[in-house]
C-alpha cells in the first residue's frame, strides 16, 4: 500500500463466518459430542453472517475504500452461551491439562484438529469494527448470535 499510493488496497480481517450456507471448516469443533472448557475461561467469540460478509465486501469495493477493516457483527457470544445453544455437555479442565491432552492426542493422531485451538479457545481475537462503520457507514443486518444460530440450525437440518 505504501509503495503504490495510487492503488486502492483494501484488507478485511473477518470474524468466524457463519450462516445457513457456510461449510463448517473451523467451526466443526463445535460439533464434538462433548465440549471442553478451560477453568475460568468464558471468552467472547465473534461471528459474521455470510450475507453481511458479501455486503461489506461489495460496499467497500463500490466506495473504493482503501485500508484495513475489522469485520464482525454486533453482539458476540461467550463460550458458555455457545455450549448452551448447542445443548452439549462440557468438561471443565485446567488450561495446562487441556493443552497437554490436546497436544498428546494430536501427536498420537487421535484427532485432526491442531492443539493450537486451545489457545484460540482461551484467547480468541475480539475485533473493534468502529472504523468500518464510520468509513463505510455500514450497518450489520445480522447480529453475531443470529449468524451463529443460523449456522447451527442449518447443520442440525443437514
Amino acid at each position: 500500500m505504501a509503495s503504490h499510493p495510487d492503488s486502492c488496497v483494501t484488507i478485511i480481517r473477518i470474524a468466524a463466518v457463519a450462516g445457513p450456507n457456510v461449510v463448517p471448516g473451523g467451526l466443526t469443533t463445535l460439533f464434538t459430542p462433548v465440549m471442553f472448557r478451560p477453568i475460568g475461561c468464558d471468552p467472547l467469540w465473534q461471528f459474521l453472517h455470510e450475507e453481511d460478509l458479501v455486503e461489506v465486501v461489495t460496499t467497500l469495493l463500490k466506495q473504493k475504500l482503501g485500508g484495513i477493516f475489522n469485520v464482525a457483527a454486533e453482539g458476540g457470544m461467550h463460550y458458555r452461551e455457545i455450549i448452551k445453544a448447542l445443548h452439549k455437555p462440557s468438561v471443565v479442565l485446567p488450561g495446562g491439562l487441556l493443552r497437554f491432552f490436546t497436544g498428546l492426542s494430536w501427536k498420537l493422531r487421535l484427532q485432526s484438529r491442531s492443539p493450537g485451538g486451545v489457545e484460540l479457545l482461551m484467547y480468541p481475537v475480539v475485533m473493534n469494527t468502529e472504523k468500518l462503520k464510520k468509513a463505510a457507514g455500514y450497518q450489520f443486518k445480522h447480529t453475531g448470535q443470529e449468524a451463529f444460530m443460523s449456522f447451527v440450525n442449518s447443520q442440525r437440518k443437514a
